[in-house]
């Protein structure tokens, strides 16, 4: 049976947490409680270093300035800046993001590009093979040409036409039309023509015209907060709303600045999947032209700075941070090398690196257990699936925890799944 809390029941295999005045329950269900706890305990460890942390890598970031100033021209040390954790230019230009039109063209991503191609610039280096990063700029020049308050008068425009065409539904629209409003229903809610057939059989053609009605009614509701320009991946939820009007004859090409931002937002939501990867692989070909001798190794310690201290801030997914090798002493070869590219090896003593070695092993162990927990909610969903004998079934699981379980998942012959993750609009 279900169990209360706070008055809601709870059923098995759900975890839930319910804000209250109390702190937030965890209710048992495919997840192992007692590794759970165990988690937490280890991210209040980790929580309460960070200030230590903070001093620690404060402490690196002066050493790779330092080394960046013999190792690298002045171009390329800015733009590493800009793309590494240590450094607190990268802390300001993350701090500063923000989606606009369902995109990521501003901060931090869009900063970073902007920074790679003028040091490409002032370096003579042809970013022509990294095509995503040229792309990347026309899109976020074309999205300053967009202005939001007319875009925002279309948008409200086309919900209207919408709106005033599902509500023709129920006074004496054609049959044609009807037919096509029936197959939207049908496409959008998995109803097969068995099953209508059915049930206008149970309740005649006039009661399925009204919950087809009602439901299309309840599904321009939610879709109309979905659609507005600024939120992200809002153009998916407005190319549904299109297909409706095309169903019913609902004219928006007039409507040209709403139309050009969907196309735009359509078009940077492809480039901005892709162009993460070329800016880090233009950084490497752009830093590999330097003259100083150990200039890529200054980059390969910068990079692996940049994870281990994404993973002592728990920035980082349980898959992620196994690339990043976070355990204890594991910063004093780093810093060793540090100190030697900055032509001061002894100044890593004076950083007293075993200080942060027990927070270190804290760290570890958090993404070990989300590790655990991720294989453990895996085998026990599949166990409770053959116990009900069910072929197929909804987890809901923090989004932390995906990528844990999806690996798990990888190890079961004839298991497939789908990931899908809500964009919430409060």
């Amino acid at each position: 049976p279900g169990r209360a809390v706070a008055g809601h029941a709870v059923s098995p295999g759900v975890l839930v947490f319910h804000n209250v005045d109390c702190p937030a329950a965890a209710i048992w269900g495919a997840d192992d409680t007692a590794a759970e706890v165990r988690s937490l305990e280890a991210m209040r460890i980790v929580q309460s270093a960070a200030a230590l942390r903070d001093e620690v890598f404060g402490g690196l970031a002066r050493l790779l300035h330092a080394a960046q100033r013999r190792c690298y021209p002045a171009p390329v040390a800015e733009f590493r800046q800009s793309q590494v954790a240590l450094y607190g230019r990268w802390k300001a230009i993350t701090a500063g993001n923000v989606e606009h039109f369902g995109t990521n063209l501003t901060p931090p991503t869009g900063r970073i590009v902007e920074e790679l191609s003028s040091a490409a610039e002032r370096l003579d280096f042809d970013l022509s093979p990294f095509p995503l990063c040229g792309l990347f700029t026309s899109l976020m020049a074309s999205e300053k040409r967009l202005n939001t308050k007319v875009l925002e008068t279309q948008r409200l425009e086309f919900m209207h036409r919408l709106a005033n065409g599902v509500s023709a539904f129920t006074t004496g629209v054609d049959q044609q039309k009807a037919n096509a409003l029936i197959g939207f229903w049908m496409r959008k809610t998995g109803l097969t023509m068995p099953e209508l057939t059915a049930v206008v059989q149970r309740q005649g053609i006039e009661a399925v015209f009204g919950q087809c009605f009602e439901w299309l009614m309840l599904w321009l509701q939610s879709r109309s907060q979905s659609s507005v320009a600024g939120h992200a991946q809002g153009f998916r939820v407005v190319e549904e709303l299109m297909e409706l009007a095309l169903c019913i004859g609902v004219g928006f090409y007039d409507l040209r600045m709403f139309r050009d931002t969907i196309a735009h937002t359509r078009l940077a939501a492809k480039v901005v999947s892709g162009v993460s990867i070329q800016v880090g692989e233009a950084a490497r070909a752009i830093t590999a032209r330097s003259p100083h001798p150990d200039a890529m190794r200054l980059f390969d310690l910068e990079e692996r700075l940049h994870r281990l201290l994404l993973g002592v801030r728990l920035e980082l997914t349980s898959a992620e941070s196994e690339l990043a090798g976070i355990a204890p002493g594991c910063l004093h070869p780093l810093t060793a090398a540090a100190a030697a590219l900055a032509g001061k090896p002894e100044a890593a003593a004076a950083l007293r690196l075993a200080r942060l070695d027990g927070t270190l092993g804290e760290v570890a162990k958090f993404y070990e257990l989300s590790r655990q927990r991720g294989r453990g909610i895996a085998a026990r969903t599949l166990e409770r699936m053959r116990a009900l004998r069910a072929d197929r079934a909804v987890l809901v699981v923090g989004g932390f925890h995906s990528r844990a379980i999806c690996r798990a998942l990888e190890e079961y012959r004839r298991v497939s799944w789908s990931v899908l993750c809500p964009r919430p609009t409060i």
